[in-house]
């Protein structure tokens, strides 16, 4: 658990610099608008990971923390998960600046997650769809950012807008936000109850991804929440072990103490007086008398 609360706070205390730097380039370049705001941040995170991701594109990184656990700390120094890293370090900025997101799996060739993009949310409740790994953002006819079903629909006109090599196959086909059959039959169940309670469209639209940002805290919270149950556990089987001994001897008193009680009534019983049985040896003396006996 240290391990995991000390990773977590350097983790923290990176992104929250890296915030800061990202705050006086808003305040001196003077944007105020979010749109703006989200803007600079995909900038920024694209500018901060590109050259990482080229340094590290062909270097094969292991070990617990990057194999395993994969830490977004890995993605912002590395780039190595590619589209996912560019992603989810433009998500993690936007969250230090309360700025709503959902990380988005779009269709590819007619699979889910074949590339990842952000939505971010800005004035008059409208998402706009963000590519951070190209840098990418579309304008609608109204000058506002596009969401993704607008460059869905309007897809001729904005493949012209490309930069140069992207992959055409990332066609705005289809997207989801969260995979709720990753897990068979937990996911699936859980995303019915969620339906049953937040309704069948805001389930639809959440973003499981975007609440999983921090990989240390999801393990700190996840061994602190275990502890907290085998504690209560062992004090639950502390107290029905102490009640049942309780029981055990109370119930033996009563056995040993019935038996004792026995014994005690039997010892006390005063035997009845028995009748004299006559002595066979002693044998009646018979007097002769003038008649004989």
């Amino acid at each position: 658990m240290v391990y995991f609360y000390t990773e977590a706070n350097y983790e923290d205390r990176v992104f929250n610099q890296l915030s800061k730097d990202l705050d006086k380039q808003i305040l001196d370049k003077g944007i105020t608008t979010d749109s703006g705001k989200i803007l600079t941040t995909i900038h920024f995170a694209h500018n901060f990971i590109e050259p990482r991701q080229k340094l590290f594109s062909e270097t094969e990184i292991g070990g617990f923390k990057s194999g395993i656990i994969q830490p977004l700390i890995v993605d912002l120094m590395t780039g190595h998960g590619s589209c996912g890293s560019y992603t989810l370090v433009t998500a993690r900025l936007l969250q230090e600046m309360n700025i709503p997101f959902r990380i988005v799996q779009m269709k590819v060739n007619g699979t889910f997650g074949g590339h990842i993009l952000l939505e971010a949310k800005y004035a008059n409740e409208k998402w706009a769809v963000l590519d951070p790994s190209y840098n990418l953002y579309f304008i609608n006819k109204q000058g506002e950012l596009a969401d993704f079903d607008e460059v869905h629909d309007n897809w001729d006109k904005y493949s012209k807008e490309l930069p140069e090599g992207y992959n055409m196959s990332y066609n705005y086909e289809d997207k989801r936000y969260t995979n709720w059959n990753k897990i068979p039959f937990i996911m699936p169940a859980a995303k019915k109850v969620f339906e049953w309670i937040w309704g069948k469209e805001n389930v639809e639209h959440f973003s499981l991804r975007a609440h999983t940002l921090s990989k240390f805290k999801i393990y700190f919270n996840g061994l602190f929440l275990l502890q907290v149950i085998i504690f209560i556990y062992m004090l639950y089987y502390t107290f029905l072990s102490k009640r049942f001994s309780i029981r055990l001897n109370h119930f033996e008193n009563v056995y040993i103490a019935s038996i004792f009680d026995k014994k005690i009534n039997k010892s006390n019983v005063i035997p009845k007086p028995q009748a004299s049985q006559p002595d066979r040896n002693n044998k009646p003396e018979f007097k002769k008398t003038s008649n004989g006996y």
